[in-house]
């Protein structure tokens, strides 16, 4: 995928990857108001889940003023818990 390198953006991207940028692009922040103190974890609802064997992923880890960057999905691959949906009957 070619970067627009008309924007900041896409002219770093082409900068850090060249004609391949990921498909995905996380600036690594979050709200810290997100983490349970006591278990030092983010609860199920809000976490950034990411499941797709084929997609190409970044986070820029931009708190570390982009030092950190990983291209790994490990701390990524969940699902978030599906909300109950009221059944459809057909013909309705």
């Amino acid at each position: 995928m070619l970067p627009d390198t008309t924007k900041r953006l896409g002219k770093l991207m082409a900068s850090l990857f060249g004609a391949e940028s990921p498909h995905i692009v996380y600036d690594g922040i979050f709200d810290p108001a997100l983490i349970d103190m006591e278990t030092m974890s983010i609860a199920p609802e809000d976490m950034i889940c990411i499941k797709n064997n084929n997609t190409t992923f970044c986070n820029f880890n931009a708190p570390t003023n982009f030092e950190d960057m990983s291209t790994e999905l490990d701390g990524f691959d969940c699902e978030l818990p599906h909300p109950q949906l009221p059944s459809i009957k057909e013909g309705s």
